[in-house]
């Protein structure tokens, strides 16, 4: 709100208003030129208001005519150096010499065009109350204007955290499909690994499916998740990836070999570890790809490792290698029944296998027989399959 505003809504009690009433009231006087009614329409204006003094001016702001209140002298800003017009003394009730210094005003006097101006000053007490009024309205609007700044600045933060979070809500989301891309390439790569392996021992790459699921099995019962279970299925299904560096008069020698060709043979556990350690998401694998021949009682090799030294996860892997070598055909001996392979298994706790993994495979042992000697070789691949997403995407 201007100061013409609030002075014109300080005195409107009193009937009279500045800006529209008096500017109204002049102007066909100003037009006419007939001063001597607009002075009296002056004189109302003071008469019927707490103004100090009113003032008329042409549209340049030369004065055509000043009144002021009896008993207050002129002030040099008031004097406009024409024609003036005082009430008599006593004509209203005069002011007090002090409260004469007040605030000044100004209006235009329009009729179709601008012609002249309407000049008022207000008393001193008027003055403090319309100052008041105004400091008021500037705490109210300053108040209005800090609000408005910070439900702005919220809606700006809030905006800001939005598109923040929407755009981290992509990268998250771009990120994790470049992962799964990343862990499906791994996968595939693993199988076909795998695949290479067998094909290259004279295997269909089923043996691969069958012990990686066995030894999946018992490590759930064993609480396995997370890198544990991806490191182990890694290990299950390229634990024999050493054998691609077995010359194929070894690997492919269909009778018993000599103790010299053995040497060699037992050669495809270091090559394997050689393999898989330096390349980083094989090396997921080197536990049991480094230790899947040795035992329980430390006559295995290459290290003659024992006990406890031996990596959980290899101990799992030989209980699993051993049973589907016993529960399958191999050109070197007949298929064995679940009894007969399992207590096999039996006698060699304790010399070749951890008593403890026994125990706990003992337990689902005759499900897992049953179970793999029904499905075909393509639905033990998608068994396995579906515990690789498990394990692999969701962790």
């Amino acid at each position: 709100m201007s100061i013409n505003q609030v002075i014109e809504s300080s005195f409107r009690e009193s009937g009279v208003n500045i800006s529209e009433g008096l500017a109204n009231a002049v102007a066909e006087n100003l037009i006419t030129k007939d001063y001597a009614a607009l002075e009296v329409n002056l004189r109302y204006a003071l008469s019927n208001s707490n103004l100090l003094s009113a003032a008329i001016t042409d549209k340049t702001g030369k004065a055509i005519i000043n009144l002021k209140r009896a008993g207050i002298g002129m002030r040099h800003n008031l004097d406009f150096g024409s024609k003036f017009a005082t009430l008599e003394d006593g004509a209203v009730k005069p002011f007090n010499e002090s409260e004469a210094i007040g605030l000044v005003s100004w209006y235009p006097i329009i009729r179709g065009i601008h012609i002249g101006w309407v000049r008022v000053e207000a008393s001193k007490i008027d003055s403090q109350k319309i100052l008041s009024t105004l400091s008021l309205n500037a705490l109210i609007i300053l108040f209005l204007s800090l609000s408005l700044i910070v439900l702005f600045s919220i809606w700006k933060l809030r905006n800001y955290f939005s598109n923040i979070s929407t755009w981290n809500k992509n990268i998250i989301d771009a990120n994790k499909l470049k992962e799964r891309e990343v862990i499906h390439s791994h996968i595939m790569m693993m199988e076909a690994l795998g695949q290479m392996v067998a094909k290259r021992d004279s295997e269909t790459g089923a043996h691969n499916y069958r012990v990686t699921y066995v030894a999946i099995r018992i490590a759930e019962e064993m609480g396995y998740a997370g890198t544990a279970m991806q490191s182990l299925i890694t290990g299950s299904f390229l634990h024999d990836i050493g054998k691609v560096a077995i010359p194929d008069s070894i690997l492919l020698k269909p009778g018993a070999l000599s103790d010299a060709e053995w040497e060699i043979m037992k050669t495809h556990v270091t090559h394997g570890e050689q393999m898989v350690i330096h390349i980083g998401w094989l090396s997921k694998a080197q536990e049991i790809v480094a230790n899947h021949h040795e035992k329980w009682d430390g006559t295995g090799y290459p290290k003659g490792v024992s006990g406890s030294d031996i990596p959980m996860s290899s101990r799992i892997f030989m209980v699993a290698d051993s049973f589907d070598a016993l529960c399958s055909e191999r050109p070197y001996k007949k298929v064995f029944d679940y009894e007969t392979s399992m207590n096999i298994i039996y006698q060699e706790t304790e010399t070749h296998f951890d008593p403890q993994v026994v125990h706990i495979f003992s337990s689902i042992s005759k499900e897992i027989y049953e179970e793999l000697a029904r499905l075909s070789p393509t639905e033990i691949k998608e068994l396995v399959a579906s515990r690789v997403d498990l394990f692999f995407y969701n962790y």
